[in-house]
C-alpha cells in the first residue's frame, strides 16, 4: 500500500514539474520577445533620427549596420532607398524571432523643413507573439541632417497637419504602400479607419489586375 502511494506521489510530482517548467518557459519566451522588441524599437528610432542622415552623408549603410551589430541586431538587407516599391526608405531588422520593418512612406517639404511619415512594424512567426505597429512624423532641415520626431501614435495616422492648410499623409492611393503596411496584421491599430476591412488578397488583386 505504501509503495502504491509513493508511486502516485512521484507521478504527481513529475506532472507538476512539467507543468511548472512549461509555465516558466512561456514566461521566459515572453520576456525575450519583449526585450527584443524594445531593443529593435530603440534602434529603429535611432535610425530615423540619426542613422538615415549617415546614409545621405556617405551614400551607404555601413555605419548603420555596424551600430546594429553592436546590439546583436541582424540586417535582412543593407536597406533600400527607392520610390518604386511603395516607400521612400526601408530597413528590415531582426533580433531573435522578432522582425521590425522600419519604413518611410511619404516625404513633404514645408517652408524650410522636410517632413516624413514613418511606420515601425514588429512581427514574428511565433503564434504567441502579438504584432505591433507604431507611426511617426519626423522633420529635418535636410536629408543629410538629423531628424526630430514631432508626433507618434500606435493608431493608424491617415494624415498630420504640418502648417497652415498643409498636411503630410499616408499614400492611400498607392496599393504597394498599403501592401507594405499590412494593416490586416494589426487589427487594433486600424480599427475604425478606412483600412480596417482591407485584406491582403484584395490588395494583391488590385496590384496585379
Amino acid at each position: 500500500m505504501k509503495k502504491s502511494i509513493q508511486f502516485y506521489i512521484i507521478i504527481l510530482l513529475i506532472i507538476l514539474t512539467f507543468f511548472l517548467f512549461g509555465m516558466g518557459n512561456k514566461d521566459l519566451m515572453e520576456m525575450k520577445s519583449e526585450k527584443s522588441t524594445n531593443l529593435l524599437k530603440t534602434f529603429s528610432i535611432w535610425f530615423i533620427t540619426n542613422g538615415l542622415s549617415h546614409y545621405y552623408n556617405n551614400q551607404n549603410f555601413s555605419i548603420i549596420i555596424d551600430q546594429a551589430k553592436k546590439k546583436d541586431i541582424f540586417f535582412y538587407h543593407q536597406g533600400l532607398i527607392t520610390d518604386k516599391k511603395g516607400f521612400i526608405c526601408q530597413i528590415v531588422i531582426q533580433r531573435m524571432w522578432v522582425v521590425a520593418h522600419v519604413t518611410c512612406y511619404e516625404r513633404k517639404a514645408y517652408l524650410d523643413k522636410t517632413y516624413e511619415y514613418w511606420a515601425i512594424q514588429f512581427e514574428s512567426k511565433r503564434k504567441d507573439f502579438e504584432c505591433l505597429i507604431d507611426f511617426y512624423i519626423a522633420k529635418t532641415k535636410g536629408l543629410n541632417q538629423e531628424r526630430e520626431i514631432v508626433y507618434e501614435t500606435n493608431k493608424f495616422l491617415e494624415y498630420f497637419s504640418i502648417g497652415d492648410n498643409s498636411i503630410i499623409e499616408f499614400p492611400m492611393q498607392r496599393m504597394e504602400s498599403i501592401y507594405e503596411l499590412r494593416p490586416w496584421n494589426f487589427p487594433e491599430a486600424f480599427k475604425g479607419t478606412n483600412l480596417e476591412q482591407i485584406r491582403e488578397s484584395k490588395i494583391i488583386k488590385e496590384m496585379n489586375p
